[in-house]
């Protein structure tokens, strides 16, 4: 990490911020904790903010420190941790909210930027046959770009996405939440089969990694149970605090998509969705609800009461096996075997009746479908050792994710997610075949990421070939190749 900081220093004006993103605690030598002492021989003279790569952890040097101003008395939001060194100061580390801390003194991506980086990733995910992407949680700038390409025809796929704070900050009170809603204009001229502003992104906890930021029912090893990220003054507050933000959202007629990722954050969430649907119901003499298909994010330790509730209020779980697949190996250090085994019950859910949806959850990992599908039929680590195999599911059930159940929490299953006629043409074709003749999968579940992709079509019309691709790279002069590998192209986001 000191190296890549060195490296980017060499070419960066001094005093100009170093921004990146993708440091991994787990890949560390044993007992080995980042600290700003790391960064700052690497770069004296630049301030520096690292995030992890899973967005919940941001690493920063001493001379980022000296430019924000944060000390050991600085206030830290509710929610977050600042991570403190021997000698009780700050040691350069901070979870969940505490980012904002240095986040916000951190010169905004321009719009220009945004909009190329919107770009580029769109092209990157047509390469993997993906025509459909959700958006957890984007602000004002984003929004504007995704309207006004989708206005004029050149957003090159169908983007649903979730409404957050100016710009990508999650509301973690209802004050925030109604500054959302309040906010909120309409924008004309936009096809929703293109762009489409579905819902609101809420937060109930942090991630259950070597932060222990997830709240969990029982501690995690080492001692901790992790919290909502709410503001409050004990659990009790932070929950009421959550159930509030739930119902404002809830009764303007909003989804709601809430990243929880412990089981005592998911029951919180599902038992704020159900009191949403139950008020909404007696206030206005309806025996149901509306059908606002609300959402858990992640779900990592949903345990079987909470998938019941869900499953009885037609909420979904949307998971990410390809993080799991991710941080298999090492979850039993943090969370304990059984525990570690058990995580994303995919299976469990399924049983439960949930709807159960699946993401990557990219750039955090790659966006590659593929991936997830093989990490969910085979609960494999990165080490290829399968841990909780009970909660394997099999080909048709992990594609139903990725395809018609994500097309159901988009509110669109009558319009795409599917083959049919009077649907929209929408495909991505493998390039060998994956089926037997009696229907059965003929690739080896632990190689179904390799199967090639080629062909996207968007709407019916052919956005990514393979063929002309590679044709593209082989007559290209090497300075030009910049087709980024799932691996490269992950650490690169």
């Amino acid at each position: 990490m000191a190296d890549a900081v060195r490296r980017a220093a060499a070419t960066t004006p001094p005093g100009a911020w170093i921004r990146g993103k993708g440091w991994n605690e787990e890949l560390f030598a044993e007992g080995r904790v980042p600290s700003r002492t790391d960064l700052d021989a690497a770069a004296p003279d630049h301030p520096v903010v690292l995030l992890d790569w899973s967005n919940h952890q941001a690493w920063v040097n001493s001379k980022a420190l000296e430019v924000t101003g944060i000390t050991a008395s600085t206030p830290v939001p509710a929610g977050g941790v600042v991570v403190l060194d021997a000698s009780g100061q700050p040691s350069g580390v901070f979870h969940e909210t505490a980012m904002a801390l240095v986040n916000d003194q951190v010169p905004a991506f321009t719009r220009a930027e945004q909009q190329a980086a919107i770009e580029d990733a769109a092209a990157v995910l047509l390469q993997f046959g993906i025509t459909s992407v959700t958006e957890p949680g984007i602000g004002e700038v984003p929004r504007s770009i995704y309207e006004e390409l989708a206005r004029a025809g050149d957003l090159p796929l169908r983007v649903t996405a979730l409404l957050s704070r100016p710009d990508d900050t999650y509301p973690v009170s209802a004050a925030h939440v109604r500054e959302i809603l309040d906010g909120y204009e309409a924008a004309d001229g936009v096809d929703p089969r293109s762009f489409s502003m579905r819902g609101v992104k809420l937060r109930a906890d942090g991630v259950p990694i070597g932060s222990r930021t997830a709240w969990m029912r029982e501690a995690y090893v080492g001692g901790g149970r992790g919290s909502l990220v709410t503001v409050g003054e004990d659990d009790a507050a932070k929950v009421a605090e959550l159930t509030e933000m739930v119902r404002l959202v809830h009764d303007a007629g909003w989804q709601i998509g809430t990243h929880a990722t412990g089981d005592a954050a998911v029951d919180a969430v599902a038992a704020a969705y159900a009191a949403a649907y139950a008020a909404y119901a007696a206030a206005h003499r309806r025996r149901r609800g509306r059908d606002q298909r609300h959402y858990v994010i992640h779900g990592d330790f949903a345990r079987p009461e909470a998938l019941a509730l869900l499953a009885r209020l037609g909420c979904a779980v949307n998971f990410n096996p390809a993080i799991r697949r991710l941080i298999a190996d090492t979850q039993p250090a943090v969370v304990g075997a059984e525990r570690a085994a058990y995580e994303s019950p995919m299976a469990t859910a399924l049983r439960a009746g949930v709807v159960v949806t699946a993401a990557s959850d990219s750039p955090n990992v790659s966006p590659d479908w593929r991936i997830g599908v093989q990490a969910a039929m085979t609960r494999q680590g990165t080490s290829g050792a399968v841990t909780g195999a009970e909660e394997a599911i099999g080909f048709e059930d992990a594609l139903r994710a990725f395809t018609t159940a994500g097309a159901w929490q988009d509110h669109a299953e009558r319009w795409k997610g599917s083959l049919e006629t009077g649907k929209v043409g929408d495909v991505c074709v493998l390039g060998e075949r994956i089926l037997d003749d009696e229907g059965g999968l003929r690739v080896p579940a632990e190689e179904f990421s390799t199967v090639p992709i080629a062909l996207t079509l968007l709407g019916g019309r052919v956005v990514h070939d393979a063929d002309d691709s590679a044709r593209a790279t082989a007559a290209a002069p090497a300075s030009f190749v910049a087709s980024p590998s799932p691996d490269a192209m992950c650490s690169h986001c």
